[in-house]
């Protein structure tokens, strides 16, 4: 890894991670921007990782896209999120609570299908795991985390679909809030 970049809207989640930055092996830097607007060049990026932030994004679909258009060919997309629960009693309370737990946790929503999301993007989602949260987060729903490959690029021959060495370096908040999107670029051609 040569760079890692963070995007951020927050200044404090920024500065957060500029601190956890400490002495790299590579350079790091940190944007305050909006998903869906990213100062990055087209095909900037290997991976995109984005952590709890899918479900407080006001558009993540534009996100999304934003992520498809500073992706290299064959670039993945990591993700970490929690979201709609199983289909059942926790779902219909998350629905029923979602506008007043958006007001009260910085715009999150409890009821978004990040996988969901992240296909109808046109991401090809290669590994996806689902598991339940423990009692003590039941409202959060359910907890998901995959690799997604950027197949929109139609140059696409045998993508890289290991990711051994993705790095983030954002903190991992108790609450899901939006934490950061995190950029990384090697040297790979």
């Amino acid at each position: 890894m040569t760079r890692l970049v963070g995007v951020d809207p927050d200044e404090t989640m920024l500065s957060l991670a500029k601190r956890q930055s400490g002495a790299k092996s590579f350079a790091m830097e940190c944007l305050q921007a909006g998903a869906e607007s990213m100062p990055l060049a087209d095909s900037f990026a290997d991976t995109a990782v984005v952590v709890y932030a899918l479900c407080t994004i006001p558009e993540p679909q534009t996100a999304l896209a934003e992520i498809h258009r500073i992706l290299k060919p064959g670039g993945r997309l990591v993700f970490l999120e929690h979201g709609q629960a199983e289909p059942g009693l926790r779902r219909g309370i998350q629905n029923r609570l979602n506008r007043v737990w958006g007001a009260l946790a910085g715009g999150c929503n409890l009821n978004r299908d990040p996988i969901r999301l992240v296909r109808n993007a046109g991401f090809d989602v290669s590994e996806a795991r689902h598991e339940k949260f423990p009692p003590s987060f039941w409202l959060l729903g359910s907890h998901y985390s995959g690799v997604a490959l950027d197949v929109t690029h139609t140059d696409l021959k045998s993508p890289d679909t290991s990711f051994t060495n993705a790095t983030a370096v954002a903190p991992m908040p108790r609450l899901p809030r939006c934490t950061a999107q995190w950029f990384r670029r090697t040297r790979r051609q």
